[in-house]
C-alpha cells in the first residue's frame, strides 16, 4: 500500500471543530484559516535589553554575548535559564542598558 491508500485509515482531527484531515499540515492550515489561530507554537526569545526577538536559543545566546556582554556574563554567573517568551508568567524588569 502506498501513502495515498493509507490516508483513509488514519486521519487527523481538528481539536476545535472535530473535522478530519488526511495530514497534519492540512489540519493546521484549516485551523489557521477557519479558527484564526495557528497550532504551530513558535518559540521566541526576547532580549530584555533591546527587545529584539530570536527564533532560536543559539541566536539569542550569540546576540547576548556579542551585544550585551555584561548581561550575558550575569546570566552565566547567576545560572539563569534562557526561556522562550511564552514561558514567562510575569515580565521581569529589564536590566540597565549597556
Amino acid at each position: 500500500m502506498n501513502q495515498r491508500n493509507l490516508s483513509h485509515y488514519a486521519t487527523i482531527s481538528c481539536p476545535t471543530c472535530g473535522d478530519d484531515f488526511d495530514t497534519k499540515q492540512a489540519m493546521r492550515i484549516h485551523h489557521a484559516h477557519s479558527h484564526d489561530e495557528s497550532l504551530v507554537r513558535r518559540d521566541t526569545f526576547r532580549c530584555p535589553t533591546c527587545d529584539k526577538q530570536f527564533q532560536t536559543k543559539q541566536g539569542f545566546s550569540r546576540h547576548l554575548s556579542e551585544l550585551h556582554p555584561s548581561y550575558w556574563k550575569r546570566v552565566q554567573s547567576d545560572g539563569m535559564r534562557l526561556i522562550p517568551d511564552w514561558e514567562h508568567e510575569t515580565p521581569e524588569s529589564p536590566p540597565e542598558k549597556e
